[in-house]
């Protein structure tokens, strides 16, 4: 109960003003432990800042082969007061992104200390342009955390124009200066489906 509490108050704080894009991970504070993880795939899907080839390298030094691809039944949001997204599971949605394959064990512990702790890496599967289902993991939003969901589309051609430069910049500093920030305290809320997707996650 009291970690609980602990970790309500530092969500309520970093809403009234969080750095929008360091990536520290809330564990490394003592907030959350590590996010479970599922059995290791090969393949990643990405559907957020790491769909660019430039932020992947700079997270993990390399590049690997990628395909574009679907993930039936969830939906991606962006964050409250960040720059980047999350997805949770909602019948009817489709979420595009990018397969990589041929990822290996340092690139997934890479993977895991860039991704904080509202996340849960999981193995889903994934529908890819080569007509192709493909188990891969997913760093899905915990359930409860989806009130850290703003219920707003993201929108990758935004990032890319307004955040990205500074975005590579700090990752190419230090990838684990900054504070990530999940902005909302943790709650479902309630969803009101349109188009097969919550307009709203959560009230401020």
């Amino acid at each position: 109960m009291e970690q609980r509490h602990r970790i309500r108050r530092h969500l309520l704080h970093f809403a009234a003003g969080a750095a929008v894009y360091g990536r520290r991970p809330l564990r490394e504070r003592g907030l959350l432990a590590a996010p479970a993880l599922h059995a290791v795939s090969g393949s990643l899907f990405a559907y957020g800042t790491l769909q660019l080839p430039e932020v992947l390298q700079a997270v993990v030094g390399r590049d690997f082969p990628g395909q574009n691809a679907r993930l039936q039944g969830y939906a991606c949001y962006a964050l409250r007061g960040q720059v980047y997204p999350g997805i949770r599971p909602w019948p009817g949605a489709v979420t595009a992104g990018i397969l990589y394959g041929g990822l290996d064990e340092a690139a997934w512990r890479l993977l895991d200390a860039y991704e904080d702790a509202i996340y849960r890496r999981e193995v889903l599967t994934v529908l890819a342009d080569d007509g192709r289902h493909h188990a891969a993991a997913v760093y899905v939003v915990q359930a409860a955390f989806y009130g850290c969901l703003s219920g707003q589309p993201w929108s990758m051609t935004a990032f890319r124009r307004r955040h990205l430069q500074r975005y590579l910049a700090e990752l190419n500093v230090s990838m684990f200066t900054g504070k990530r920030l999940a902005p909302q305290s943790p709650g479902s809320g309630s969803n009101t489906p349109a188009q097969g997707v919550p307009q709203r996650l959560h009230a401020p």
